[in-house]
């Protein structure tokens, strides 16, 4: 499933190719789209708006949202011989978006000099990048976090659900805040994959009050192999645009078309270098 970012106050125009579904000279005749919070499963309204298909794509404007939520956007068509098809796709909305790959560095690869063009490239990068974010399960800058853990049974090693780790903040178990040592003596260790264990000879809590972990973790830089990644699938996409005619359309706030031409995902190259990268509970 595809995943997109959007900034709490901007509103997204999301297009999606049915070209691989559709056959047999059927044409869409309407489209619907739903929203519902991924935690809840609750309908969301107000969210998705302006219903609209072109050929064989089909779009919906995506506005609002509460910051720090994720939503399941179903946008569905309805065709001539009366068939549905429908694509999911993950809104995460936040406003700490950021790029795995430059617009400049990507203009390099492209051969491409002019500004013209920048602002489909900032697009295609961030949609690149909130999808290998969505797919690993993680981000890939340094970031706090944390985790809280309740706990059955007695044990003396947590694993932190981001890595690499770079620095523990505080441990808090069954409220009380364990310091990294006492007189000298350390308490815990954290190695970089994020396994936290107690060295102490104690355990961590278990029962009705959590294990609270905070955290940093992530990269000062990306991996040069995820920001290929991003590379490769935005690219790709650039490429199919340009193929197609549509690079110079109005793009809004972002407008981002998927379909079974950003291909560059089905890449198993690509796909093995992420599964490195997933989140270990993912």
């Amino acid at each position: 499933m595809f995943s997109i970012i959007k900034r709490s106050n901007e509103t997204k125009t999301v297009t999606i190719d049915f070209t691989p579904d559709i056959v047999g000279g059927e044409t869409i005749s309407s489209v619907e789209a739903t929203i519902t919070n991924v935690v809840t499963g609750a309908a969301v309204v107000g969210v998705a708006s302006g219903e609209a298909f072109s050929g064989l794509e089909a779009s919906v404007q995506i506005a609002g949202g509460t910051l720090g939520e994720t939503y399941e956007l179903l946008l569905g068509v309805t065709t001539s011989s009366s068939n549905y098809y429908s694509e999911p796709m993950y809104i995460s909305i936040s406003d700490d978006i950021k790029e795995l790959y430059t617009v400049n560095e990507l203009k390099t690869s492209l051969g491409l000099i002019d500004t013209s063009k920048d602002a489909v490239l900032l697009n295609l990068i961030r949609a690149a990048s909130a999808y290998v974010e969505s797919y690993t399960g993680r981000s890939f800058f340094m970031k706090t976090y944390t985790d809280t853990y309740y706990l059955d049974d007695p044990c003396n090693t947590l694993m932190l659900d981001k890595f690499p780790v770079d620095n523990i903040t505080s441990v808090l178990i069954d409220g009380i805040t364990l310091d990294a040592s006492t007189g000298g003596v350390i308490n815990y260790k954290i190695d970089p994959n994020g396994a936290l264990t107690r060295v102490d000879g104690g355990r961590f809590g278990i029962g009705a009050v959590p294990n609270v972990i905070t955290y940093t973790a992530g990269f000062v830089t990306a991996p040069e192999d995820i920001r290929n990644v991003v590379k490769k699938i935005a690219t790709a996409e650039y490429v199919r645009r340009e193929r197609e005619g549509i690079l110079s359309e109005s793009m809004g706030s972002y407008e981002l078309v998927f379909g079974a031409n950003f291909s560059a995902i089905k890449d198993p190259l690509i796909t093995s270098t992420l599964n490195l990268y997933r989140r270990r509970n993912f």
